[in-house]
């Protein structure tokens, strides 16, 4: 039995969007207020009860993971989970499956993470317009106006939801110390600037990023399975 959630709370809906804690900023963001979710599972007599792992996986590490668990037999296509089976069973000495994660937002490449460094790319995201909503309605909900729904991107969602975009310059955050992602350290840390860069720099090359223009080789068509 598995308890999840696919994103952060949609923070600009205040009383109605939950609460992302010490992480900073909520959903539609590739900070870890939008991404990091609770995972919790129980398997009577299999996954040991009243642990926690602080090691981060991702829902598409699932589809792997149960088929190792039941012996199922995965498609004969590529698939982008790792099993994380000896993790989720308590094993001794058990790691993350992957060396890095990587935070899109629709076609941009604004994140990656390794271990406890967490590196964002220059990019814009949206930040609550002053106070959250109430009672399902946005932040600043009486000055939105209707005709933004003909709006794309960023600025649509801003418009539509009570947001505002804000700027991010390239930023290097340790998780370990400074979870709300808070303190950049990027000139402090050069080494893992230049690390972090490579490890997205080859998933580039393989998905793309609109926010450098490259195209990747690996790019699947929308809707098709190969």
């Amino acid at each position: 039995l598995i308890f999840m959630s696919d994103n952060g709370p949609f923070l600009s809906y205040g009383s109605h969007a939950g609460s992302a804690g010490p992480l900073r900023e909520g959903k539609l963001t590739s900070f870890d207020g939008g991404q990091r979710v609770p995972f919790i599972a129980r398997w009577t007599g299999r996954i040991p009860a009243g642990r926690t792992n602080d090691q981060p996986v991702m829902t598409i590490d699932l589809l792997p993971t149960l088929a190792e668990l039941t012996g199922a037999k995965l498609p004969e296509r590529k698939i982008d989970g790792v099993s994380f089976q000896s993790l989720l069973l308590g094993k001794p000495n058990s790691r993350a499956p992957h060396e890095a994660l990587f935070f899109y937002n629709g076609e941009e490449l604004q994140a990656v993470r390794s271990g406890n460094w967490k590196l964002h790319f220059p990019h814009q995201y949206l930040t609550v317009a002053g106070e959250p909503g109430r009672d399902g309605k946005p932040s600043n909900y009486a000055n939105l106006k209707p005709a933004s729904i003909t709006m794309s991107g960023i600025e649509g969602i801003a418009t539509r939801h009570g947001y505002s975009v804000a700027s991010l310059e390239l930023s290097l955050f340790d998780l370990s110390k400074d979870i709300g992602e808070r303190n950049n350290v990027a000139a402090q840390h050069p080494d893992v600037v230049e690390r972090l860069s490579k490890l997205a720099q080859a998933m580039r090359a393989d998905l793309g990023d609109t926010l450098t223009k490259t195209k990747g080789s690996g790019v699947r068509v929308v809707g098709r399975s190969e």
